[in-house]
């Protein structure tokens, strides 16, 4: 019956075809022109041993949620660092040959025997574990694993293992993101493949064909990528590489193709994208995003350069600087002299300004890139040191910047970018970023990549060819008049094969979900409304629906720039509707997620450094006399002898009491914060003070309360 549906909606739906010239003709390889109306098929066939392997090896644990829980993270920390001293106490250190210990390190006192003379104890007393100490942490630009080990009062545990290599293992790397197991992503690459397509009423065949699993992050996905190679002479319309992928980072199937289009329609060199249809060993797979991949085989076909030395891709950490040399891999194997790559990125670390440049960068390709990738929040390529290729055509002195993988645009996972990570005990730190995205400035969206010398000499120093850029890509292609109409009609196109991807076979199973351990995320109701105006949870955080993306986008740029665009968008009037039951909710289902609370509730307040307070406001008491200004947060006062600061509130001074590893109160206490005075603030402007803590409004650092239905004044000591 499933068969019978696939065969039935190809029969139905063949003829539909996208109709608009939003890509004009013959700017792209012949393949993607002839896919334009037409979903092709692509047949694998491998001999039973690697189709069961690809089956295996296509097996990687799901990813986790972004959510955690610092007070779990803090711990882990601790434990940690009680590891580390205990190594550092049973080294000796005499035999260290390349590091005078002593002389780098004399907090370690070692003594003659190698052994260094530290309390370990009290270190541990020293590290800080409650979750609200760090409240007002930058989580976004700092590392918390520094900011832990290196805050000791007792011990900088951080500065020591930078000089002491054995100690750099543990916590230092993102714990967040995804599961560490034994079952990490592995490779699978067969050379034994055979491939037919059928396209345009042929069937072409191909006999020699290398077929891998793709992808890093989609690994952990029920619906894995695939890479395809064609040996030989022949080639399919013009390429002989391609990538087929699933795109389930995102729940839409638009995205890659979106953006491929915008580069092609803008006429700047980039990947081409369209719609493929898999099956492997007559499995049927699904629908799949069929990308370009920049090989060798791309650069003779476009450019007529044969077995080109200077085509490189970069991944993750590739800066373009010389330290960095290594991040860019060339996709020529072959043992050859790299003197030409050396020079440009010697080049970029040595540049003071454009001029520098000129001679090595294509200016325009990299602008333009740069302006695409703001506007569609493209955070996963240069602004992440990933996702790109450089390439000298033959006969050129220039390289061009060219981007690739585009499922985490239109708003895709940007609090991954920006929030980090999400902890569940302290949604004060989530609540403070600001995640108004479509309204981050030039300086606020570069900002991590400020110093590199591609960005700061031809984006923010002299800005006038950039934004020209913007003003060019907005009249021509983003905006929502163009994009919407591009949207709904490759919509309608690929309709009928993503109502195929939620529709199960006579055994239940979805298309292509061949990854049993991996994450599922999405539905056909979340397919629907996140290509609209409806924000939706991804596989971990969430994605802005793309016309959404795209209006809001628009509107910001629009005003900021005092562009001439269309009024009918930047009207706010302008209505769209939002799928309530498939929208995000957030991380905090029962907070604002989008509001920074103004009240503190003193029973939440703090907790003890190690375990849970041992006692709270109790309302009775409140006429009690204190001696400290912690005593009304439920904690005691610190020894006479404690005067070290460590944290500051709205009840002064905090220190910590070594003789139990607590918060003590250092700042005295003050008759005017007692409730029981008959005077408070409001009286004063005539209100009344408030007989609660519930506040309502915050004016000019005064907090107001609603009581009998009439404005009151929150005391003081709330």
């Amino acid at each position: 019956m499933f068969k019978y549906l696939v065969f039935l909606l190809y029969w139905v739906y063949g003829i539909l075809a996208v109709s608009t010239d939003f890509i004009s003709k013959n700017k792209r390889g012949e393949i993607f022109e002839l896919t334009d109306n037409e979903v092709p098929v692509f047949r694998i066939t491998l001999p039973k041993d690697d189709y069961k392997n690809i089956i295996e090896y296509s097996q990687v644990f799901e990813l986790e949620e972004p959510t955690s829980y610092l007070g779990q993270l803090l711990a882990d920390m601790l434990n940690i660092a009680e590891r580390k001293l205990g190594l550092i106490i049973l080294t000796d250190f005499n035999k260290y040959k390349d590091i005078d210990v002593r002389k780098e390190l004399p907090e370690l006192n070692i003594d003659e025997n190698g052994h260094a003379r530290i309390n370990a104890s009290q270190i541990l007393q020293g590290y800080i574990i409650d979750e609200l100490f760090y409240r007002d942490f930058d989580f976004e630009n700092k590392d918390i694993y520094e900011y832990f080990m290196s805050r000791n009062p007792y011990f900088n545990l951080y500065k020591v293992e930078q000089i002491i290599p054995m100690l750099r293992t543990g916590l230092e790397g993102n714990l967040h993101m995804i599961k560490r197991s034994s079952n990490e992503p592995r490779d699978y690459k067969t050379k034994n493949a055979t491939l037919i397509v059928e396209l345009a009423g042929k069937k072409h065949e191909f006999e020699k064909v290398n077929v891998s699993l793709g992808g890093q992050y989609s690994r952990h996905l029920s619906k894995p990528n695939f890479n395809i190679k064609i040996h030989g002479e022949k080639d399919l319309y013009g390429r002989r590489n391609f990538k087929l992928r699933s795109d389930y980072t995102e729940p839409t199937f638009l995205r890659s193709k979106l953006t491929s289009d915008i580069y092609d329609r803008l006429g700047t060199v980039s990947i081409s994208a369209n719609y493929a249809n898999l099956y492997i060993n007559d499995r049927f797979m699904g629908l799949f995003v069929l990308t370009d991949t920049l090989k060798l085989s791309w650069a003779e076909l476009v450019y007529g350069d044969v077995n080109s030395k200077n085509l490189y891709q970069c991944t993750g950490g590739a800066n373009l600087t010389y330290r960095s040399i290594n991040s860019c891999q060339c996709e020529y194997k072959m043992p050859y002299n790299r003197t030409e790559w050396a020079v440009l990125l010697k080049t970029l670390d040595n540049a003071k300004s454009a001029r520098d440049l000129e001679n090595v960068i294509d200016f325009d390709q990299f602008i333009y890139s740069m302006a695409v990738e703001y506007l569609l929040g493209s955070w996963d390529n240069y602004r992440n040191s990933n996702n790109f290729y450089m390439y000298k055509p033959l006969n050129s002195t220039k390289w061009l910047y060219i981007g690739y993988d585009f499922d985490h645009n239109f708003g895709t996972n940007l609090d991954y970018v920006f929030a980090s990570h999400i902890y569940l005990d302290l949604p004060e730190a989530y609540e403070r970023v600001n995640k108004n995205y479509p309204e981050y400035s030039i300086d606020k969206w570069f900002s991590s990549i400020a110093d590199k010398p591609l960005i700061k000499y031809l984006i923010l120093k002299d800005r006038t060819r950039f934004y020209e850029a913007l003003r060019t890509i907005i009249e021509k292609v983003f905006n929502p008049g163009t994009l919407f109409l591009r949207i709904d009609e490759l919509k309608e196109f690929i309709r009928p094969y993503v109502e195929i991807e939620y529709t199960p076979d006579e055994n239940g199973k979805l298309p292509g979900r061949i990854n049993e351990s991996g994450n599922d995320p999405y539905t056909f109701a979340e397919w629907e409304a996140n290509s609209e105006f409806t924000t939706v949870k991804t596989a971990q955080y969430n994605a802005y629906g793309i016309k959404y993306w795209i209006l809001s986008r628009y509107r910001y740029i629009c005003k900021t720039f005092d562009f001439n665009c269309d009024p009918i968008y930047l009207d706010e009037n302008y209505s769209y509707s939002i799928n309530k039951e498939v929208e995000f909710k957030g991380y905090f289902p029962n907070r604002n997620n989008n509001k920074v609370s103004t009240t503190t509730t003193t029973s939440t307040s703090f907790t003890t450094i190690v375990g849970t307070p041992t006692s709270t406001i109790n309302p009775e008491s409140e006429e009690k006399m204190y001696q400290c200004m912690a005593e009304l947060a439920g904690y005691t006062c610190c020894p006479p002898e404690i005067d070290t600061v460590y944290f500051q509130d709205e009840y002064g001074d905090w220190g910590v009491n070594p003789e139990n590893n607590n918060w003590c109160g250092i700042t005295k206490y003050v008759d005017e914060y007692s409730n029981s005075n008959k005077v408070c603030w409001s009286e004063s402007v005539g209100y009344p003070c408030c007989t609660g803590c519930e506040v309502v409004e915050v004016e000019d650092d005064k907090k107001w309360g609603v009581e009998s239905n009439e404005w009151c004044g929150i005391p003081t000591s709330c």
